[in-house]
């Protein structure tokens, strides 16, 4: 909590909501999706250009997929 006196507080009223609001469901989404990833990983060792390769492939798998014109 900051106090009520602080400087800060007016940007926190101001700002903290919004930045909540805007990033909120990204954040959530990313974190629960890199916990995922890191749960199947049977080592425990995290690779991040494993993740990215993978969502790629799947992002490009799908999305191909998906556009039927």
């Amino acid at each position: 909590m900051i106090p009520a006196d602080s400087p800060k507080a007016g940007r926190e009223a101001m700002y903290g909501d919004t930045r909540i609001f805007q990033h909120g469901k990204r954040k959530k989404w990313y974190s629960s999706f890199v916990f995922n990833r890191t749960n199947h990983v049977a080592s425990g060792s995290f690779d991040i250009h494993n993740v990215i390769s993978s969502f790629l492939r799947w992002n490009l798998l799908t999305s191909g997929s998906e556009v039927r014109t």
